[in-house]
This record gives C-alpha cells, sequence and structure tokens, in this order.
C-alpha cells in the first residue's frame, strides 16, 4: 500500500499540470444497517488533473457509537434459546481507500461545471458489540471491493 502512495507523490511532481489539489474533507456516510447507523470522520485526497480528466486519491476514516437495547448475536442464525436480550454499546469504523478517474467540465449551468467520475475502493469495517449486562462481546470484521460513480459541480473563479 506504501508504494501506491508513493507512485501518487510522485505523479504530483513529473506530469506537467494545471494545478493539483491536496485536502482535508469532514465525511458523513450514510447507511441502511442499524448498527452501525450513519458514521462520521474525515477524508484526506489528492486530486490531478490531467487535461480534460483528473485522478484522484482518497483516504476516508469514519466512526460511530451508539447504544441500543437489542438482541445480542454475533451475526451469525442461533439456536432461538442462546437469543440474549441485553442493552447493547456498538462501536463501528469504516475505512476506505478510493482510486477515481474524473471527466472535468463536462458541461456549464449558470457558470458551474457538471463533472462525472467512475473509481474502484477498497473498504474495511471493524465493528465491536458488548452487552452491557451480559458482557458478552462480538468483534466484525469485513473487507469489501466494489465500484462506484461519483458526480460533482464545481465552481471557479478566476482573479
Amino acid at each position: 500500500m506504501i508504494t501506491v502512495k508513493y507512485f501518487f507523490v510522485a505523479l504530483a511532481f513529473f506530469v506537467n499540470s494545471n494545478a493539483q489539489e491536496i485536502g482535508i474533507a469532514p465525511t458523513k456516510i450514510w447507511t441502511d444497517n442499524k448498527e452501525i447507523e450513519n458514521p462520521y470522520g474525515l477524508s484526506v485526497y489528492f486530486f490531478q488533473p490531467i487535461g480534460k480528466f483528473g485522478v484522484k486519491f482518497e483516504y476516508v476514516s469514519a466512526k460511530n457509537s451508539r447504544s441500543y437495547y437489542g438482541l445480542l448475536n454475533g451475526g451469525f442464525l442461533i439456536a432461538p434459546e442462546d437469543f440474549v436480550q441485553d442493552s447493547i454499546s456498538i462501536k463501528s469504523t469504516f475505512r476506505a481507500i478510493e482510486l477515481s478517474a474524473h471527466l472535468q467540465k463536462l458541461f456549464e449551468v449558470f457558470h458551474n461545471y457538471i463533472n462525472i467520475g467512475v473509481g474502484i475502493t477498497f473498504d474495511k469495517l471493524t465493528r465491536e458489540k458488548v452487552g452491557l449486562s451480559s458482557n458478552k462481546r462480538f468483534e466484525t470484521y469485513e473487507n469489501k471491493f466494489g465500484i462506484f460513480y461519483a458526480i460533482s459541480i464545481s465552481h471557479q473563479n478566476i482573479f
């Protein structure tokens, strides 16, 4: 993974371009999962325009903690006699590494530009569930790989 980071740093220095973008942005992830809920955090990104296209590398980290009363299990189907109703505390962490290509300034609407892109992502989710009365603990680790699309609006003022 370190090699990939060095590749993008080298790309920034050796590619003739208009401007690079390096930034930190707040992140909010919306999900239908009731246990993870909607984590929030930060993302760090690097964007390199290359002609009408652009390449973006982004690292996202988001966390969430919540408590509720419900069924405590480790995610597998268990026998009904093993069900435990308990007050549950959950801590979840989501991390992702994304690489995407963007077509910039596809068309203009009221001095704003519509941009589109596609990319790949490698996601890692960790979750720890603890029963506050029973002290039972379950941990989940999931790694996912996927593709995504992006649509954005940009506005550029040149002084």
